[in-house]
């Protein structure tokens, strides 16, 4: 008898050890690193669509870069208001929990809208490929092919489809249900998963989601950066024969490359595990520590990859800081006067590359 007490007494331990690791866990991961990650990216997105508006900036191209911007900014304020929600519900349940306002947002639009605001970012990029791979590969075609009505289409493409494909998980993917907390023994309401999510027919329906919004524009942007990079490389092994400029247009080119390589390995890094978390966490499978780790690394990844597309505009186009240091006026007199010029290195811009200059402008 004594033995079994004992048992249970260690069991309930461990149990009490894993519950406030998963706890310290959610708390660095979500309380602390997502929501400066979040103030980044907002600041960051605010910055670039106050520059993206530039005349200096008026390309087809940059349709695409202000559409994602937009998309960029409201996944940061929907992934805000989740902290902010997530830790007042746990503060102040009752009183959270009690408004039917915040029962309906919380089941049905809290992770629905971020992860539409995700899926709407990525098809924007796959869609900017795109763009500039016909522009590389094809540019026999590219000024009859790239117009701003077609760039309008593939935008709202780009934010409706995400938009009906997760119709379905903010309708069924959770409920609201009250339960017994055993460490208070009060009743409390939470959400939960909805029974319709533990269906065959809804995990059908979560991997078609999954592989359309996730793997295959993962798989898309792998293919089309690959031929971007070998298209572009052969093209200007043609211009070093033809104009015998070979050590200064190898710098370039090799930059070049090196950043379309790293934006694709980026993406394909912060992506991955998120569609694995979402195609694999249920009730029972989060409550692991190990899985709690895993998840909130995924999470982070996701939402770095979306407040960082300022940063990476900055580092990968001149043309970018240069709009960027002439629209704000504590950069502008510095620029001017030509403190920061030496900021601006002439590096060839991803974005800018071999568009038009005519039409296109």
């Amino acid at each position: 008898n004594s033995s079994g007490s004992v048992a249970a007494a260690a069991a309930a331990a461990a149990a009490d050890k894993s519950a406030a690791s998963s706890f310290n866990v959610n708390v660095i991961a979500y309380a602390y690193v997502l929501p400066c990650i979040c103030m980044f990216g907002i600041i960051g997105n605010i910055t670039n669509l106050v520059v993206l508006a530039s005349r200096r900036l008026r390309a087809v191209s940059y349709m695409y870069l202000r559409a994602l911007a937009v998309a960029d900014l409201l996944c940061m304020v929907f992934v805000l208001i989740f902290v902010i929600c997530d830790i007042s519900e746990k503060k102040f349940n009752a009183a959270m929990t009690g408004s039917p306002i915040f029962r309906v947002y919380r089941v049905h639009f809290m992770l629905t809208l971020i992860n539409w605001a995700l899926g709407t970012g990525t098809y924007i990029v796959v869609a900017l490929s795109l763009e500039r791979f016909v522009s590389i590969v094809f540019p026999m075609h590219f000024r009859q092919w790239n117009s701003p009505q077609r760039a309008a289409k593939a935008i709202v493409i780009a934010y409706i489809v995400p938009a009906i494909l997760y119709l379905p998980y903010g309708y069924t993917r959770y409920t609201g249900a009250e339960k017994v907390d055993p460490a208070t023994n009060l009743t409390k309401w939470a959400a939960i998963d909805h029974d319709i999510s533990r269906t065959a027919p809804w995990n059908l329906y979560k991997w078609i989601r999954e592989v359309l919004l996730r793997f295959a524009p993962i798989l898309i942007l792998s293919l089309l950066n690959i031929k971007i990079m070998l298209a572009f490389r052969k093209r200007q092994n043609m211009f070093k024969k033809l104009t015998k400029k070979k050590e200064h247009t190898n710098t370039k080119d090799d930059t070049l490359i090196y950043m379309l390589a790293g934006t694709s390995v980026m993406f394909f890094i912060c992506n991955i595990p998120a569609a694995l978390n979402l195609l694999f966490i249920d009730e029972v499978r989060k409550r692991a520590f190990d899985y709690q780790i895993f998840r909130a690394v995924a999470n982070i990844l996701e939402i770095t990859n979306h407040a960082s597309q300022f940063y990476v505009f900055c580092a990968c186009s001149s043309d970018y800081r240069t709009t960027f240091l002439l629209k704000f006026p504590c950069f502008k007199k510095a620029y001017s006067r030509g403190t920061l010029r030496t900021i601006v290195k002439r590096t060839q811009s991803i974005i800018t590359r071999d568009r038009p200059t005519t039409s296109d402008e």
